[in-house]
């Protein structure tokens, strides 16, 4: 589990980016969770409610969703994106689990 805490003043963006291997599949399983896997392992992902989901997959605009393991070559993969608008102070929760959420 982990609690981001934020205390603020004034309207802030707040995002959070998972990136994820080219060799992981991602789904959107509904209730705000999402699915990871890769060779056959799974882990699941519960997002905050409060946050704006998107998934990106060789996004040109915004640049998102690109991996590269040597200069000058990119491969498409997939990037979680979170996000919302937030005045003052408040708490979000993300669960990452091995089992379904």
């Amino acid at each position: 589990t982990i609690k981001d805490r934020i205390s603020a003043k004034g309207k802030h963006l707040i995002e959070q980016f998972f990136h994820f291997s080219r060799e992981c599949t991602v789904r959107n399983i509904g209730n705000s969770t999402w699915e990871i896997e890769n060779r056959g392992h799974y882990i699941y992902l519960k997002i905050d409610r409060q946050f704006n989901v998107k998934l990106f997959y060789g996004s040109e605009n915004p640049i998102l969703g690109w991996e590269s393991k040597r200069f000058d070559v990119k491969d498409k993969t997939n990037t979680l994106v979170n996000s919302r608008e937030h005045y003052g102070n408040g708490e979000f929760m993300t669960i990452i689990s091995t089992t379904k959420l």
